[in-house]
């Protein structure tokens, strides 16, 4: 706790420091400041949301209020409060300044038929009521009651749209994965698992599972592929099928969040804000790819509204291609690692390894000259004694991103019936084909009678043997449509009743070897069958094969997979259910029921091993929920305020029945106008996902590390025997229908200090206890901690233990020798962990600075820094620091991370120049072995920067061009990678992508439709 008191003080003295000689510079009352202003003609909602941006000043205004009104904009120097007083001129509303940096907007009268035209000229600063009026509220993320203030309890980041294009973001994702909260490791396009078509982030390190997800504030369909193999333990949201251009902004809100939002809240709650209010019709073109190569980025999206007397209908569609980058375009990874601490070393082409012996043999009088001409000529025999046909360039044909078409539409239509009464109804889907480059190997044991020999023997092929790259292929459909009505009644009361489909539909058409049960196949060819003798046809092994022989051995299928969401819901609020002496007291009322599904249909060629030596066993599960929440704002003393919720969720699933209650407790405490204080805490749960209940089981082959063994023979992973390196042996995946949800506890405490309107400083402290975590083991996982459990750096006694050693199959062993015998299986499953701990603080920085006629400048920053990661796997067993001793995490995470922009405007001209910092990661040997291993360590940061120029060309058409990584910084180079492989770097926490160009051009062609 010392060392986050010594934090939080330097970095508030450090702020007041800066920040001090700026404010003094600056008016008292930015009311009475004479700005330039550039606002243009259109709806009024976006001229005050213009105004706001060029001001600094924060508008609080009601879609209900503003409407369609339309502004003629307006051009010149104006003192702040004299432009209002034009920009609403004959609207029939008013502005009311709530403190110098928050103005609300209400109505006073009935517009007039007939908006004036407005000069530039000098006006004095029109003087505001006085007199006591309703100030109209909106709901802000974090709190269902709506409220003028919106800094709450509750820390909240919103990344606006005109941000999202000033700082290089071609996607949702791209925003996402840059914030400072995401300091864990993310999938991404390059192959992670099974989620090789999805993007997630994980927030504070976490589990993406752990985020929830919500677009217009409701749950968002989750993708339907389950991440089997990886760290993750459900279903995660795919974030490429929101389109970019129709997002208004995004809302992050960290923290455990269940008492408002349900299941799956426990690092945060993200909300994605579709456009609703469209300015005018817009066109959007924009064209883009890499200085090195590849990712070609075209992109078009077209909006309008159309509005008719009481119905309003806004809409827009997003087309986007993206073509893939191969890791040969890059230098870094065109060849295996080659300048690190260990010798380069070849990816074996074609491998035979005797199990009798311990070495590799070559097996055909030619050698590897018969397949020297694949993969571009540079395949030859390596590995001297122990001899073998490798490459050193066939990982670069590998994805570092996918060929990636998507289409989406968005539709937003509302009728008013009457002033108290709009029905609603929004539509958002996305169609989405992705494209990843595999190349197939076949691996199988082979008894050679002839030698009395038994071969384990692996064949990779090239793409000059296939007619090109083989492509497995990802169809996806995610919509979702809601139908509602809101409405007020009595005195204050307001409702909103709706309906919310949500689904996920995909195919995953993916090929492969052909087993041996095949007949004619590739390895029953190699096995011997049909050869004189019943010999092995070994030659097969070292001769290249033509495209139309390949066809011979190989197989398609499809996967079918999909989720369901869909929720009923109903919301009660009251901004005055009755007045204490500091204020009225505000109630908001959830009811909701929902049904959730999931399927999962592999083909049968999957389900019996035809194809890939693959076994998975259709999955199908479906649940009913129902919840009931209630949220009270409590005005303590006219500086205090208490916000309290509390909710509870209730599951059925197949007729197992559980629940769990959340709630929360937040302080705000605002001593003066410019100060608030606040403290929250709160609970939250994540129930068990449909996968972990209803998936089942799956099997497959896979090369192994038998690290027990190799601590034996070699004392040292490193240093392992060959034939412990790669043990072939199979892999049990199954369910765990015994899984508890997992339960969070939540405390926060920090501050908001906004001393004037164009500066603001946020410091937040956070702390999170996590009690039953699941965890989908590795393979990998499980014979480590089966290796420190029989080595006694666990207690061979404790239950992570006895689990282990349960979950290793292995051959008798040897007498006299010394070794356990070889791994027949491994049965990784998804367990319960008993704690986690994550702490972290987070910092926040806004200033505005007038140039006066040479512009303004606007400066915004953000950071995370990570002060504690801890697991216990089991009770009873020690508590593992993720941060100081990664070799047992699950996935690498930055210690800190923090993000700047730095944006000028003047006139039509701006200029936006955006940097990410990513801390330190450990290198691989500190993954591996530990920071006590020779040679293991921290990687240096890494900072990358981009560069956004936009230029209003005339008032209808916008140009820009951006630079992302504007230095071509490649990530931070580790020694101590696998030789083996082609990325000298964490292919989860970095890419080399490299340096990227953008042209885009937005045309606004009018006023938006009216009849």
């Amino acid at each position: 706790m010392g060392q986050l008191k010594g934090w939080v003080f330097n970095i508030g003295m450090l702020a007041a420091g800066l920040v001090d000689p700026l404010l003094a510079a600056e008016s008292a009352d930015r009311s009475m400041s004479v700005q330039a202003l550039d606002i243009h003609p259109g709806l009024l909602s976006e001229a005050l949301l213009a105004f706001g941006k060029q001001t600094g000043i924060q508008i609080m205004m009601s879609a209900d209020t503003v409407g369609h009104r339309h502004s003629p904009g307006l051009h010149g120097r104006f003192p702040p409060a004299a432009a209002l007083t034009q920009l609403l001129a004959g609207t029939g509303l008013a502005a009311q300044f709530t403190d110098r940096s928050t103005v609300v907007i209400h109505a006073v009268s009935a517009p007039s038929p007939r908006l004036g035209i407005v000069k530039p000229v000098a006006v004095k600063a029109a003087k505001m009521t006085a007199a006591p009026i309703a100030l109209k509220q909106v709901e802000v993320l974090g709190s269902l009651i709506p409220r003028s203030q919106v800094e709450t309890a509750s820390a909240v980041v919103v990344i606006n749209a005109q941000e999202i294009k000033q700082r290089g973001f071609a996607t949702v994702a791209d925003a996402l994965q840059q914030s400072s909260f995401a300091t864990g490791a993310t999938a991404g396009n390059t192959a992670s698992g099974d989620l090789w078509g999805a993007k997630t982030i994980g927030m504070f390190g976490l589990d993406p599972s752990f985020t929830k997800y919500l677009v217009d504030g409701r749950p968002m369909a989750g993708f339907s592929q389950p991440s089997i193999g990886s760290n993750s333990t459900s279903l995660v949201n795919n974030l490429t099928t929101i389109p970019i251009d129709m997002v208004e902004r995004i809302e992050i809100l960290p923290g455990s969040q269940s008492s408002l939002y349900g299941s799956d809240a426990v690092a945060g709650v993200i909300n994605i804000v579709t456009k609703q209010h469209m300015r005018a019709a817009t066109l959007d073109v924009r064209y883009g790819g890499y200085s090195d190569g590849g990712g070609n980025d075209r992109k078009i999206s077209f909006s309008d509204m159309i509005h008719s007397g009481r119905f309003q209908l806004n809409f827009g569609a997003q087309l986007t291609s993206v073509e893939p980058v191969f890791a040969y375009q890059r230098s870094v990874t065109r060849q295996n690692f080659a300048n690190g601490i260990y010798p380069q070393m070849a990816t074996p082409v074609v491998n035979v390894f005797s199990l009798f012996t311990g070495q590799r043999t070559l097996l055909s009088s030619g050698g590897c000259g018969a397949l020297s001409g694949l993969w571009r000529g540079s395949v030859h025999a390596v590995g001297g004694d122990n001899p073998y046909c490798g490459s050193v360039s066939s990982n670069a044909w590998s994805n570092l991103s996918n060929k990636d078409k998507s289409g989406s539409i968005s539709a937003h239509a509302s009728f008013a019936f009457n002033p108290r009464f709009q029905l609603y109804s929004d539509l958002l889907a996305t169609y989405e084909e992705q494209t990843q480059t595999t190349l197939p190997s076949w691996s199988g044991t082979i008894y050679d009678a002839a030698s009395s020999n038994l071969y384990l023997v692996t064949r990779n092929f090239a793409p000059e043997e296939l007619g090109g790259e083989a492509f497995q292929k990802q169809y996806e459909t995610n919509a979702s449509w809601a139908l509602g009505g809101k409405g007020q009644f009595g005195d204050g009361w307001n409702y909103d009743l709706s309906l919310n489909l949500g689904l996920d539909r995909m195919t995953i058409r993916q090929g492969g070897l052909l087993a041996d049960s095949v007949a004619g196949s590739y390895g029953s060819r190699v096995t011997g069958e049909g050869n004189p003798g019943g010999l092995p046809d070994y030659d097969l092994l070292y001769t290249p094969l033509t495209p139309a022989e390949y066809s011979r051995y190989a197989g398609y299928a499809a996967i079918q997979a999909g989720t369901d969401d869909d929720v009923a819901r109903a919301m009660l609020t009251q901004t005055s259910l009755f007045s204490l002496p500091a204020g009225d007291v505000g109630l908001a009322a959830v009811v909701e029921g929902g049904y959730q599904a999931w399927q999962y249909a592999p083909a049968a060629a999957f389900v019996d091993g035809t194809l890939s030596q693959l076994y998975i066993q259709p999955s199908q599960g479906h649940r009913t929920r129902w919840a009931t929440a209630a949220e009270l704002s409590v005005p303590l003393l006219k500086t205090l305020t208490l916000d309290m919720s509390g909710r509870y969720d209730r599951y059925d699933s197949a007729g197992r029945i559980f629940g769990a209650f959340t709630y929360s407790a937040g302080l705000e405490f605002r001593p003066v106008d410019s100060l608030l204080l606040r403290a929250k805490y709160s609970t939250a749960f994540k129930a068990p996902t449909l996968v972990d209940q209803f998936q089942g089981s799956s099997s497959n082959q896979q090369y192994l590390v038998d690290y027990a063994n190799c601590m034996t023979v070699s004392h040292s992973i490193n240093n392992c025997a060959v034939n412990y390196q790669n043990v072939y042996a199979t892999v049990n995946t199954v369910s765990n229908p015994a899984l508890q949800p997992i339960t969070t506890r939540a405390f926060s405490y920090g501050l908001v200090w906004s001393p004037s309107a164009n500066f603001s400083f946020n410091i937040d402290y956070q702390q999170l206890v996590i009690h039953n975590e699941v965890l989908t083991e590795s393979p990998g996982y499980v014979l480590k901690v089966e290796q420190e459990c029989r080595d006694g750096i666990l207690d061979i006694t404790s239950p992570s233990c006895v689990a282990a050693l349960n979950q290793v199959v292995r051959a008798p062993a040897t007498p006299g020798s010394g070794l356990l015998g070889d791994i027949l299986s491994v049965s990784p499953t998804k367990i319960n962990l008993a704690r986690e701990f994550n702490n972290s603080l987070t910092a926040g920085l806004n200033y505005q600075l007038s140039l006066h006629r040479w512009g303004g400048l606007a400066l915004a920053g953000a950071y995370t820094l990570m002060l504690k990661h801890q697991r216990q796997t089991f009770p009873g067993d020690p508590t593992l620091d993720l941060l100081n001793n990664p070799v047992q995490g699950q996935a690498v995470e930055f210690r800190s991370k923090a993000n700047a922009s730095l944006t000028w405007t003047k006139g039509g001209w701006s200029a936006t120049f955006y940097s990410v910092y990513y801390g330190h990661t450990p290198n691989y040997l500190a993954q591996t072995n530990g920071y006590g291993t020779p040679d293991a360590g921290r990687l240096a940061p890494w900072v990358i920067s981009n560069l956004n120029l936009s230029y209003q060309a005339t008032r209808k058409l916008n140009l820009s061009f951006q630079v992302n990584n504007l230095k071509n910084s490649m990530p931070p180079f580790d020694a101590t990678q696998n030789p083996a492989m082609n990325a000298p770097y964490n292919i989860g926490s970095y890419n080399v992508f490299g340096r990227q160009f953008f042209l885009e051009a937005r045309y606004q062609f009018g006023v938006a439709s009216t009849r």
